[in-house]
């Protein structure tokens, strides 16, 4: 094989050991493969919004769009896998970060240092400014301000730095 796709070998291998050479049999498998991936996006709009309207929206637009009729209608297209994967470690990262905050342990420290930010300047340092989920990056000689130096992407102060 010239792709490296395990999943997709063993999607392949569980479509022939299930339905063999039956036409009906493997269109069944990729139906069922597009509707999960369908109903972990709702699962996902679900968990992210908590709509009951919105999640329903969500899965039934993703099911029935037209761009997908070629992941359904081919065999060989992975899509939907690759969909259900992503779709799959979004939500058990939700969860992940459900229980971490339901235990009280702290997200990453509230002035985490990052050393060397600027390549000019060894003394800068890069501060994380937040509570894991939301915040942002802060540099400068004294570790405070400048911020508008790093959201333009040039971390150098002196003007003579060649990177910029």
């Amino acid at each position: 094989m010239s792709f490296y796709r395990p999943l997709f070998v063993v999607w392949l291998r569980l479509n022939f050991i299930l339905s063999e050479m039956s036409p009906w049999g493997w269109h069944l498998l990729s139906v069922v493969k597009h509707l999960s991936a369908a109903v972990l996006l709702g699962l996902l709009v679900w968990k992210l919004l908590r709509d009951r309207v919105a999640a329903l929206v969500a899965g039934t637009l993703f099911a029935m769009h037209p761009a997908h009729t070629e992941s359904v209608a081919w065999v060989t297209v992975p899509d939907p896998l690759m969909s259900a994967a992503l779709l799959v470690s979004l939500l058990l990262y939700l969860e992940y970060a459900k229980r971490v905050s339901a235990r009280g342990h702290p997200a990453p420290a509230s002035h985490t240092e990052i050393p060397k930010a600027d390549p000019c300047n060894s003394k800068s340092r890069l501060r994380w400014h937040g509570d894991g989920l939301s915040g942002g990056f802060h540099g400068g000689a004294d570790g405070e301000g400048n911020s508008h130096r790093l959201a333009g992407g040039a971390f150098c102060h002196s003007p003579d730095c060649a990177i910029r």
